[in-house]
């Protein structure tokens, strides 16, 4: 029983690391999109 719970702890851990990574990259990738159209903006 307390395997069990170990494992799913573990697996929620994972899953919770995974999300913030996935956040992380996806405001990366707003903050880039963002500059890049300022960039766009300030050279045309």
């Amino acid at each position: 029983m307390m395997n069990r719970i170990r494992k799913s702890r573990c697996i929620n851990q994972i899953h919770y690391a995974a999300y913030i990574l996935l956040v992380c990259l996806r405001n990366c990738c707003l903050t880039y999109v963002e500059i890049t159209n300022l960039h766009l903006l300030l050279f045309f």
